[in-house]
Parts: C-alpha cells; structure tokens; sequence
C-alpha cells in the first residue's frame, strides 16, 4: 500500500500513514489534537483558492 503525507491541522506537525488510513481519526504527537485523515498534504497544496 501506498503512504500519504499527513499533516496536523492545529500546530503543522507533518507525517506519513498507509492511504487506506484516509477518513480514520488521528492523534498528533506533537500537540495531542484528534483530527479526520483527509487528502494528503500534496493534493491539498496544488488546489486553487
């Protein structure tokens, strides 16, 4: 399976999780926030505004 770079919405933290982890929650280990595995941090950054 493939990896997805991921990255914490709250505090920037950045990792890497199997795309079949996409929609599960998430626990940074930075700054202990939960969030939803969404679309990777490439797909995000080459969309418009």
């Amino acid at each position: 399976m493939s990896k997805i770079r991921i990255a914490c919405p709250n505090c920037g933290n950045t990792g890497e999780v199997d795309e079949s982890h996409r929609g599960r929650r998430a626990l940074c280990n930075r700054c202990n926030t939960t969030f939803v595995i969404e679309a990777p941090v490439a797909e995000l950054s080459g969309q418009a505004l």
